[in-house]
């Protein structure tokens, strides 16, 4: 069967798609997403054809996209995105049949707004459910998964490392101390490597910052031994990737479907006493209290501890 999978964005997001190309192997599966993270699927033996869109597309491109599409004669397209403009590719796909993800959008809000309790499922099984309905993949489905790629050749990195990750979508979901937590695991004679798209200074480990493509993060981020991210895409890229895990999370919470999944162990830290978790659906509100104590009250006493565990296990 010749399958469409449309999911723009972001690098998260895109982690759980892994999960829907294990359980159809035995497709042919194309994949359409933004330009920015074609390097995450590049290369991968369970994509057939890769499709990107620049982010502002004109409408002219938006046409010529669909016609190339509908050219392909896809037997069915499916929507994992669930936004205006992915229903807008997903109708004129061209495909025979055409599905979509259940976001449980309203369940989150209701968490929100009024504390009304929701029961965790991981957002990957969302992904999967529309094609188990149809008998595609068998349950209860594979995990996400990425192929471990080669350590970068231009990048000179320690034999064995902990990577780093402060950066976040929304600055509110980034937790302050990865420069207090690089000096202590330095002091224990931990070699550090941080990463993150934007220029950073820190006084400690080998500062990568703003220095690395997509690609050679994901590399990096695949050789660590441990990975310690915010609740942010490097943490679900680590886990799928089979790397131990350390995840952040602040204003958000697990509850809402997005604790990262693999094949790795995770170690979600959070202050769950805090009555104003969560405070907004994606950590994208600034903090009513301009503290963000949900994740200053994460000591970096406290990663270390969770971060050495993983280090020191056999």
């Amino acid at each position: 069967m010749k399958i469409l999978l449309i999911r723009l964005s972001a690098l998260g997001d895109l982690v759980y798609v892994s999960a829907v190309l294990e359980g159809l192997r035995q497709h042919q599966v194309h994949l359409l997403l933004y330009q920015a993270f074609a390097p995450l699927y590049q290369e991968d033996p369970r994509v057939h054809r890769l499709w990107t869109l620049p982010r502002g597309a004109t409408r002219r491109e938006l046409r010529s996209l669909a016609a190339s599409l509908q050219a392909e004669g896809f037997d069915l397209a499916a929507d994992l995105h669930r936004k205006p403009l992915t229903h807008w590719l997903l109708r004129h796909s061209g495909a025979r049949r055409r599905i979509h993800i259940h976001k449980a959008s309203l369940a989150r809000r209701l968490h929100l707004w009024f504390r009304v309790p929701l029961r965790e499922v991981p957002v990957y099984r969302r992904y999967l459910a529309p094609f188990q309905k149809l008998g595609l993949i068998p349950e209860p489905g594979p995990l996400p998964r990425l192929p471990r790629r080669a350590r970068p050749p231009a990048l000179p990195l320690p034999e064995r490392y902990v990577a780093l990750a402060p950066e976040a979508v929304y600055p509110t979901r980034e937790w302050p101390y990865f420069g207090e937590l690089a000096l202590h695991l330095e002091r224990r004679g931990v070699p550090v490597v941080l990463l993150g798209r934007q220029r950073r200074a820190f006084s400690a480990g080998q500062n990568l910052t703003g220095r690395t493509t997509l690609s050679q993060m994901i590399a990096v981020l695949q050789h660590a031994a441990v990975v310690v991210s915010n609740d942010s895409g490097p943490a679900h890229v680590a886990a799928a990737s089979g790397v131990p895990t350390v995840v952040l999370f602040g204003p958000t919470v697990p509850a809402f479907g997005f604790r990262p999944q693999g094949p790795a162990p995770v170690r979600v830290l959070e202050n769950p006493r805090l009555r104003c978790r969560p405070c907004s659906l994606h950590g994208e509100r600034p903090c009513r209290f301009f503290s963000r104590p949900c994740l200053r009250s994460l000591s970096p006493e406290q990663v270390l501890a969770a971060t050495l565990e993983f280090w020191e296990a056999p």
